[in-house]
C-alpha cells in the first residue's frame, strides 16, 4: 500500500511539473523554451506512464480504475490542446491568451486535481487498511487474553483436582495412623 502511495505520489509530482514545462512552452513565442522543454516533457510523459502502469498492475480497486481512466481522458484532452496551442501560434496568436485562459488551463488544473484526488484515495484506502489491521490486533488481542484467562482458569482447577485427589487419600492415611496409634 505504501509502494502506491508512493507511485501515485510521483505521478502527481510529475505531472504537475510537466504541467508547469508545458505551459511554459504554449505560453511562449520563443522556439527556444520548446525545443529546452522538448525532451524533459517526453521523459516525464514515459515515466508518467510507467507509473501509471505500475499503479494498473498493482490490483487496483475499481473506484482507482475510475479514476486512472479520468486521469488517461484528462491527459489526452490536455495532449489535444497542447497541439491546438501550437496551431494557434502559427495561425491565430491573437487568440492565444483567451484560449490559454479559457481552455488549456482548466485542462491543466483538472488534471492535477484528479492526480490530488488519486493520491487522497490512496492515503484513505491506506488509512482504512491501517484501521483494519488495528482493529484485526485488538481483536487478537482481546481473544489472546480470553484464552489466557481460560487456560489459567483450567490449570487452577487442574490443580485443585490434583490437589484433592493427593490429600485424600493423605487425610485417609492419617485418619487410619491415628487410629493404630490409639
Amino acid at each position: 500500500m505504501l509502494a502506491q502511495i508512493k507511485t501515485a505520489n510521483q505521478s502527481a509530482a510529475l505531472v504537475d511539473v510537466n504541467a508547469t514545462r508545458a505551459y511554459a512552452v504554449v505560453v511562449s513565442v520563443d522556439p527556444g523554451v520548446a525545443n529546452a522543454f522538448k525532451d524533459e516533457i517526453a521523459q516525464s510523459n514515459a515515466k508518467i506512464e510507467e507509473l501509471q502502469k505500475a499503479i494498473e498492475a498493482a490490483d487496483p480497486s475499481d473506484a482507482d480504475k475510475a479514476q486512472l481512466a479520468k486521469i488517461t481522458e484528462l491527459r489526452k484532452q490536455l495532449q489535444d490542446l497542447t497541439s491546438q496551442t501550437a496551431l494557434l501560434k502559427v495561425v491565430k496568436p491573437g487568440e492565444m491568451p483567451a484560449f490559454v485562459e479559457n481552455q488549456y488551463r482548466p485542462a491543466v488544473k483538472a488534471l492535477q486535481d484528479a492526480h490530488q484526488q488519486f493520491v487522497q484515495m490512496q492515503d484513505a484506502a491506506n488509512e482504512a487498511l491501517r484501521e483494519s489491521f488495528e482493529a484485526e490486533g485488538h481483536k487478537l488481542i482481546l481473544m489472546s487474553a480470553g484464552g489466557l484467562v481460560v487456560l489459567i482458569s483450567g490449570i487452577l482447577v487442574g490443580a485443585g483436582f490434583l490437589i484433592r485427589s493427593i490429600k485424600q487419600p493423605l487425610l485417609q492415611a492419617n485418619d487410619l495412623a491415628a487410629r493404630i496409634a490409639e
